[in-house]
């Protein structure tokens, strides 16, 4: 509220009003006093002439006393002139410090208001000032309005200024009331209410009563415009009153009453200018105040208060200054003689020796207002002097600008007058140039502001855009009423949503719904610690479905409302699919063991194959005509069982391998001819046993490549026609047929045999499912086609099996092309033929821990006399007798009974003496991996068991430098 207060000290229009009455009463008592003292007792004895001279002397006393009446007569009527004179300069003096002091206890008023509150807030929530000053300086505003209003309300008020007071008080009491509604809220550390107040309070209580008071303004500048006519008014009358007094007086009294009439003149229009003046920058002042709410931006602020400085305030020139550094640059001007400025640069050095001493220079170097004359003009004097006094210019007064609290630039007045800028003036003009500084100051803060919101609407916009865009269905839901603010793409496209219908409804048009449990566990962390982190919901949608989520919240301020921010990944599928991985994963440790046991298994079988087989060979090779033709072919019964065994075990495992995904191929590129022909030879025995004519028709077609690994090609094409023999009619036929399409080679093997049905053919690719075929007496596994199209899957291409019961089979084989080059033609996949150049000799070292296969191998060798094999047990043996012996080949098994194979080989690879020798595995672990890391580690090759012996023969006679023949 504001504080009703009266201040006795005030001057008032009734107690200037000078009494007329008093000197008048004063002056008639003194004339009466001096005519009782005129008075002569004359003595009635005189004679003539005694009463001629006393006559005469009573003559002249009496003219004296008229002519001394007459004189203090006119000395009192010149004291009179000079009183009322007197009374006309108070008057005038009066106007100034009633209404000229009224204005500016309005001014004061609406500047609290206006600048001063909004200045305090503004500097608090930039932090410039903290709560406990911020509140000391509005507690302090406020007061100083209370007391400048009660002090303007104590004056003598005209009917006008009476109703708008009447209307002032209650919006003075509101504009009070939200100034201590800002010091609660900055003491309470509000800030957002805080800054809502400054965009509201402006427009809501502070305009009603700044346009109040601008028509008190308007009304006081009327009223001292009344008075200042009145008292001139007077001032003219008492001029007619001393012209009159002038032609009557012509004496002493009248000289000095005309000296002194001329002396109160002066200083009446001296008064009255400075009055004029007052009134011309106070009414300045005003109009700064209006260009101030209005300007937007520097410039316009510059270029008004120019122009308002010389229009209103009555300054031949007015110019603004900015420093820079130590230069100072013109940005505004106007005036009469604006052109002054055309002789000097726009931007100049204020140190610089022409320059240095001006006043605009000494106010922006000091930070203090600067105020200066004109001398005479004399020799030396810098140009801007004589240009000044060229242009009629008498004084000048520089006002610092600040910016931030610093040196700026200036505002600087050039006046025609030498005493333009008294005391008072300038005191007016420091406010005007505070009030620019506070404006300066807030045009910053504007900027800054606009600025912070163009950032923020910019980073809103853009946490908008990413949060549209993010992958995962994303929305934003208020805290209060659970309302829908915003949804993604990705929700609204997951759901079937339309974001502009569900955007401000409930979230339950969502139609998902978390079960009970997990809603109040999300409920919970959302109260506890504002966020969830990649909880695990279940939820019920709508249709009835069962889904997964992992929710992410955060609670967050969006729009002004406190809000949270969900991001809901559906992982029904994921957990789904994570299941069957699992089952998977458990499929596939089991398919694991399956391929580790039957390794195990495998190994196990050919350590005995391997003895069998051996040893059967051996046989047929000595003595084989000492023997019965019973037993030959007995022995050949056994070699052939031995094989299909082995075959067969070949296949289990082959199988197991590629279930298990322990089967890789290479995909090289390589003549397809060669390894046709080969697998063609492999399979001839069997087709010349049964009378069955093979052929392949390669055409133009002679010379194709394809991308594929030879050995498990060869395998697949030897798989295909021992099926297209074993299972035709005798006397029957086999074609193969090679033919090009797009990039792909069409491999086809068409046989005359049984053919199959359509119930066969759907259960063709079943492992270990012979069809029925296995009740004809024909040997097979059943793995063969199944083999076939895994390892023609793994090498790109693919296999299609027709068939027509009665009629035959034909078996497709599809590869990628491949284009080889010109020396690449016919070469075989298989290894040439070795022809005998001599008997080998050498050294082999054999390190093995099972004494038959010790035996076999030396059974083997033993016809060879050049070859001495040396044996050792086990793997540390083996390393010192390679180390001493120096041996030419080294056959290795991989599982000795002291030390593994793969750690035998590495040790030998890091000895200098046996770095160099050449090693190769002999062992019945068939793994492919082991066979890879064998090599990998320098073993010369890998042979499996059991072995056959001719094979064996030719490749130790290869190892050892000499080659045999089959024979």
């Amino acid at each position: 509220m504001v504080q009703r207060l009266s201040v006795s000290s005030m001057p008032c229009s009734s107690s200037l009003k000078p009494s007329a009455a008093s000197p008048i009463t004063s002056g008639s008592l003194h004339l009466r006093s001096r005519k009782e003292r005129a008075g002569v007792a004359v003595s009635p004895e005189l004679d003539d002439t005694e009463k001629m001279a006393m006559t005469y002397s009573r003559l002249r006393s009496r003219l004296l006393v008229w002519f001394s009446f007459w004189a203090l007569l006119l000395c009192l009527l010149g004291l009179l002139t000079v009183t009322q004179l007197r009374a006309t300069t108070v008057t005038l003096e009066s106007v100034y410090r009633n209404q000229v002091l009224c204005q500016v206890q309005l001014r004061e008023v609406a500047d609290v208001f206006r600048h001063k509150i909004p200045n305090v807030i503004s500097r608090f929530e930039f932090a410039q000032v903290d709560a406990p000053v911020a509140l000391a300086q509005i507690a302090e505003a406020q007061k100083l309005a209370a007391l400048n209003w009660q002090h303007y309300r104590g004056t003598a008020l005209v009917d006008a200024e009476k109703r708008l007071v009447a209307q002032a008080e209650p919006l003075l009491q509101r504009a009070d009331a939200a100034a201590s509604d800002a010091g609660r809220l900055i003491a309470d550390g509000h800030a957002s209410d805080l800054a809502a107040w400054m965009r509201i309070n402006p427009t809501g209580t502070v305009e009603p009563l700044g346009s109040v008071i601008d028509q008190l303004f308007a009304i006081q500048q009327i009223v001292a415009a009344e008075d200042l006519h009145r008292a001139q008014s007077a001032q003219r009358n008492v001029l007619s009153a001393v012209l009159l007094l002038i032609v009557v007086s012509c004496g002493v009294g009248g000289a000095a009453t005309w000296g002194m009439v001329v002396q109160h003149t002066a200083a009446a229009v001296k008064s009255e200018k400075a009055l004029q003046r007052m009134n011309a920058f106070y009414t300045a002042l005003s109009r700064t105040n209006q260009l101030i709410v209005r300007s937007q931006d520097e410039e316009t602020l510059l270029r008004g208060l120019c122009s308002i400085c010389t229009e209103t305030g009555h300054a031949r020139i007015t110019a603004v200054f900015r420093l820079n550094g130590q230069q100072a640059t013109r940005l505004a001007v106007a005036g009469q003689a604006a052109d002054f400025f055309d002789a000097h640069p726009e931007t100049w050095d204020i140190h610089s020796p022409e320059y240095r001493q001006s006043v605009t220079a000494i106010a922006l170097t000091t930070g203090r207002r600067g105020v200066g004359k004109m001398a005479r003009s004399h020799d030396g004097m810098p140009l801007w002097r004589e240009t000044a006094q060229a242009h009629g210019i008498r004084s000048i007064a520089a006002l610092p600008l600040r910016r931030g609290g610093k040196v700026c630039g200036t505002l600087s007045l050039y006046a025609g007058e030498a005493d333009f800028f008294d005391e008072a003036l300038l005191h007016l003009l420091d406010e005007m140039a505070a009030d620019v500084s506070f404006a300066l100051d807030n045009l910053d803060r504007e900027a800054a502001r606009l600025r912070l919101e163009n950032q923020t609407q910019l980073d809103l916009a853009r946490f908008q855009s990413l949060f549209r865009a993010a992958p995962v269905a994303s929305l934003i839901t208020s805290l209060d009423n659970l309302k829908v603010l915003e949804i993604n793409d990705v929700m609204c496209q997951r759901y079937g949503l339309v974001r502009h219908e569900i955007v401000g409804t409930r979230l339950q048009r969502l139609g998902a719904f978390m079960v009970e449990e997990d809603a109040r566990v999300y409920g919970e962390h959302i109260a506890r610690d504002g966020r969830v982190c990649n909880m695990e919901a279940r939820v019920r949608m709508a249709s009835g479905e069962r889904a997964v989520f992992i929710i992410n919240a955060e609670t967050i301020s969006y729009d002004g409302q406190a809000c949270v921010m969900a991001m809901a990944l559906d992982v029904t599928e994921l957990r789904a699919a994570e299941m069957a991985r699992q089952a998977q994963a458990t499929a596939e440790a089991a398919n694991r063991e399956k391929t580790a046991f039957l390794s195990r298994m495998s190994h196990e079988l050919r350590t005995p194959l391997n003895a069998m087989l051996g040893f059967t060979q051996l046989m047929q090779r000595d003595g084989l005509s000492r023997r019965m033709p019973q037993d030959v072919e007995r022995l050949e019964h056994i070699r052939q069982a031995g094989w299909h065994l082995l075959s067969l075990l070949d296949d289990v495992m082959d199988v197991s391998r590629i279930e298990s995904g322990q089967v890789s191929v290479q995909r090289d590129a390589l003549p397809l001819a060669g390894v046709i022909e080969e697998a063609v030879r492999l399979c001839m025995p069997a087709a010349q046993a049964n009378g069955i004519d093979v052929a392949v028709a390669h055409g133009s077609n002679g010379q194709v490549g394809v991308f594929a690994d030879a050995l498990r090609l060869r395998q697949v094409f030897v798989n295909l026609l021992s099926n297209a023999v074993k299972y035709n009619r005798p006397g029957g036929s086999v074609r193969v047929r090679i033919r090009t399409t797009d990039e792909q080679v069409v491999v086809e093997v068409a046989d005359t045999g049984l053919g199959m049905s359509d119930d066969q053919l759907l259960q063709l690719y079943e492992p270990f499912n012979r069809l029925g075929r296995e009740r004809g007496g024909i040997e097979g596994t059943g793995l063969g086609l199944a083999l076939s199209r895994q390892l023609v899957g793994l090498m790109g291409g693919g296999l299609v099996i027709e068939s027509r019961l009665g009629v035959g089979t034909t078996a497709r084989v599809t590869l990628p092309m491949a284009h080889l080059a010109a020396t690449s033609t016919g070469t075989s996949a298989a290894r040439p033929a070795l022809l005998r150049t001599g008997e080998p000799h050498g050294t082999v070292l054999y390190i093995e821990d099972n004494d038959i296969n010790v035996m076999l191998i030396e059974e083997m060798l033993s016809g060879w006399p050049g070859v001495r094999l040396l044996h050792a047990r086990d793997g540390q043996t083996g390393i010192e007798q390679a180390s001493q012996l120096q041996p030419d080949l080294i056959l290795l098994d991989m599982h000795l009974p002291d030390i593994d194979g793969p750690e035998i080989l590495r040790r030998l690879r890091a000895m200098a003496t046996t770095a160099e020798l050449r090693v190769i595995a002999l062992s019945a672990n068939a793994a492919p991996d082991d066979v890879d890391r064998m090599l990998a580690w320098g073993a010369a090759d890998y042979w499996t068991k059991p072995v056959d012996m001719s094979t064996f023969l030719d490749d130790v006679a290869h190892h050892l430098g000499e080659t045999v023949s089959e024979g």
